[in-house]
């Protein structure tokens, strides 16, 4: 069972007593379930961007570097990741 809101219902009909893997937007609605146990734990997730540092514009370090000063990583930590992140 891989989807994630089929592991969620599953769990709380108790046709699985454990899932993994289960997406952020699911949680919340396991977390307020009095019979569901929600557990987390750190992991070693890691998030990726690749630049071509070949081309043009991103052969620049300066470039690069202002590129990484204009990511919103704390709106990103706080929306789309729902706080469950730190940088």
């Amino acid at each position: 069972m891989r989807e994630s809101s089929d592991q969620r219902m599953a769990l709380e009909s108790g046709d699985i007593d454990i899932a993994e893997g289960v997406l952020i937007d699911q949680i919340p609605a396991l977390e307020k379930n009095t019979n569901v146990a929600v557990r987390k734990y750190p992991s070693q997730l890691v998030e990726y961007v690749y630049l071509n540092n070949q081309k043009p514009n991103l052969n620049n370090k300066l470039f690069r570097q202002a590129l990484n000063y204009a990511v919103d990583y704390k709106g990103i930590i706080d929306h789309v990741l729902q706080g469950r992140a730190f940088r």
